[in-house]
């Protein structure tokens, strides 16, 4: 008899805590910020994104996939019109900067090896990356994308919803720092004509920038 009146008290224990579990469960949803019309308010059409594909379904919470951003600047980096620059003020400030001259999401610590080598030093490693690399990672987190290198390379994300941005330099200006980077020196007091167009070809050529 005790045995039997023991056995009955354990079940009623068991379904006590289990109402009890299922009771707190409903109430922590409940009251959870995502449920809450003031904190968020009502989700009628929930909509979650995978790579291109869009999908509305209201079974999935506020646990919203990513979402490519409507508009995705692109810049193209021509050379000696600041592109470095503008690339590494972008991704040491914002985040989904992508760019041959750097990425947000790991340039602080890039830029914190780069003080240690002196400023003098150039671009390297993940302060310029190849475009073949960056064609491997993928542009699908990226507001703003740079590249530096032929046209063709921007024909690999022709399907984003692209705006194109091109720096633009006073052309003198222009001219002279692509013939300073290449280690030419420019003679400005030429008198002949024929050698000034020779100088700017000689600069011209290995750029491949026409500044004329």
């Amino acid at each position: 008899m005790k045995t039997g009146c023991l056995f009955l008290i354990l079940l009623l224990f068991i379904d006590v805590l289990l109402l009890t579990t299922f009771w707190l469960e409903s109430v922590r949803i409940d009251e959870s910020p995502a449920n809450s019309d003031a904190a968020c308010g009502k989700h009628d059409n929930l909509t979650a994104t995978t790579g291109d594909e869009t999908r509305t379904d209201a079974s999935i919470g506020v646990l919203l996939g990513w979402k490519r951003p409507p508009q995705v600047f692109a810049h193209v980096h021509i050379a000696k019109t600041a592109g470095t620059s503008i690339n590494g003020r972008l991704a040491g400030k914002y985040e989904r900067i992508c760019g041959h001259k750097g990425y947000s999401y790991d340039y602080y610590q890039y830029n914190e090896r780069e003080k240690k080598k002196g400023s003098a030093v150039r671009p390297s490693g993940r302060g310029k990356v190849r475009n073949t690399t960056m064609y491997q990672i993928g542009y699908e987190d990226c507001d703003w994308i740079s590249i530096e290198g032929h046209w063709h390379d921007f024909d690999r994300i022709r399907d984003y919803p692209l705006e194109f941005h091109i720096p633009c330099r006073e052309p003198i200006s222009h001219l002279l720092s692509e013939c300073n980077h290449l280690g030419l020196e420019f003679n400005c007091e030429s008198s002949s004509q024929d050698d000034l167009i020779a100088q700017i070809e000689a600069c011209d050529l290995r750029t491949g920038i026409r500044v004329y």
